[in-house]
């Protein structure tokens, strides 16, 4: 089920939204009532929307975009009573999708908060892909790297100071946590993670 985090310092009309957007889209609604507050929690959440109206005391919602731009688990629309050039500007260069302008009609909110949803879908496999990645110890990523980077695991264990056979017990370990049976399954999730690209850019720095 989808979830949406809506961010209102106007705790009713945050409820009203909510009640809207559960009755017609049947997600899963979570309020809060300032940008503070779901920024001191937003680390540990799950993939999901963020609503943000942009005029609140403390953080404003273009503070709440600019903190979570980059961060694939959000897709998020900003809301503001008083859009102008700058305000809008801002949000899109931190990541916003959107934004709407209050008072809205509920049916192009619903469209918007869609074409949100088709966008946190789209990035499912690659947060998927980054959560396998992230079970494995720091010294079985420190093996990953040096797999995707072509090097033979003797070439790794110097790098790291440990024998090759210990070296082998970590690629061991790595393709069962990552569920792959070759390296070929590696690449591909580190490529749909993100990470592949990184060392591609290294090679070519270097040559």
């Amino acid at each position: 089920m989808t979830t949406i985090h809506i961010i209102d310092d106007d705790i009713h009309l945050g409820d009203a939204l909510g009640r809207n957007i559960a009755r017609q889209l049947g997600w899963q609604v979570v309020n809060w009532s300032s940008g503070d507050a779901f920024l001191a929690r937003f680390e540990s959440l799950s993939p999901a929307i963020v609503l943000v109206d942009h005029h609140m005391p403390g953080k404003s919602g273009v503070d709440v975009l600019a903190a979570i731009e980059g961060d694939a688990r959000f897709v998020a629309v900003l809301m503001t009573g008083a859009a102008d050039i700058r305000i809008a500007v801002s949000a899109f260069k931190s990541g916003a999708l959107n934004l709407i302008e209050k008072p809205f009609e509920t049916a192009d909110l619903i469209a918007l908060l869609e074409t949100a949803e088709a966008r946190l879908a789209a990035a499912r496999p690659r947060l998927e892909a980054q959560r396998q990645i992230g079970r494995l110890s720091p010294r079985e990523r420190d093996v990953l790297d040096g797999m995707l980077r072509g090097q033979a695991n003797k070439v790794i264990a110097i790098e790291l100071g440990i024998s090759p056979r210990t070296i082998e017990v970590y690629r061991a370990a790595l393709m069962s946590k990552l569920q792959a049976n070759s390296v070929a399954d590696v690449m591909q999730l580190a490529f749909v993670a993100g990470i592949v690209p990184e060392f591609e850019h290294d090679r070519a720095a270097v040559g």
